[in-house]
């Protein structure tokens, strides 16, 4: 009895490296892997959406290409398709880098035109140039930054989580949504007319010239700049103070 009690000890020991883990596969850094580039061939796209932790790099110009850095084995894992006009950056599915923490992979993009930008994770995003049309969608959901400069008649901003969006330039109208910890920061960015709603603890920086209509509840605050006709709303501790 002893002996049996013995064995199956033995095998509780050797569940966890045994193949119970489900379809995801962990992977960690190869002794053989190599930091190379590699070209991908996308077209048709006037929106990126990034999901991981990606450096995003994209640069407006007369072209569409896009150029991964990084580990050669982490790079084989993600996917890069266009889809509806949305590029999309990610890992395969089943793919959990675990052991990656301190390679990253950069992502370099050309574009001809951008209405929408989105980040999912913990990456970073950041335009070269100035994003140019009618409108412009922004995203973030958890810790990741996004940094443009445009000149829209539009801009919407919807922050979720501990994440930043940083935008300078010109927008006609510009509607921010913050929940959570976030903070969009748009002292550079001039706009006739603003729409700011902010729960939880983030913070909004603004400049606006005609009007401002800002909801603040919980602690979180909006600052503005400018001298625009202001209607606003509190529900906490929070504040809208210009600056």
């Amino acid at each position: 009895m002893k002996k049996l009690f013995a064995s199956f000890g033995w095998i509780l020991l050797l569940l966890p490296f045994l193949g119970f883990a489900g379809t995801t596969t962990i992977l960690s850094p190869a002794a053989h892997s190599e930091f190379r580039p590699e070209e991908r061939q996308v077209r048709g796209f006037n929106a990126v959406h990034s999901a991981g932790a990606f450096d995003v790099y994209i640069k407006m110009g007369t072209t569409e290409n896009l150029r991964l850095e990084g580990d050669e084995e982490q790079i084989s894992k993600i996917e890069t398709e266009v889809e509806n006009g949305i590029l999309k950056i990610s890992y395969k599915r089943g793919i959990n880098f675990r052991g990656w923490n301190n390679k990253r992979v950069s992502v370099y993009i050309t574009a001809r035109s951008i209405e929408g930008l989105a980040l999912s994770g913990s990456g970073n995003m950041e335009v070269t140039g100035t994003v140019r049309s009618t409108k412009l969608n922004t995203k973030v959901s958890g810790s990741g930054n996004i940094r443009f400069t445009a000149a829209v008649s539009t801009l919407n901003a919807s922050i979720s989580g501990s994440g930043k969006i940083k935008a300078s330039g010109s927008a006609g109208s510009a509607d921010i949504a913050i929940s959570g910890s976030g903070e969009f920061s748009g002292k550079e960015l001039k706009t006739s007319d603003s729409n700011i709603k902010v729960s939880g603890s983030g913070n909004a920086y603004i400049h606006a010239d005609k009007s401002l209509n800002a909801v603040v509840s919980g602690s979180g605050d909006v600052f503005y700049s400018g001298n625009p006709a202001v209607r606003q709303s509190k529900s906490g501790s929070g504040r809208i103070s210009r600056i």
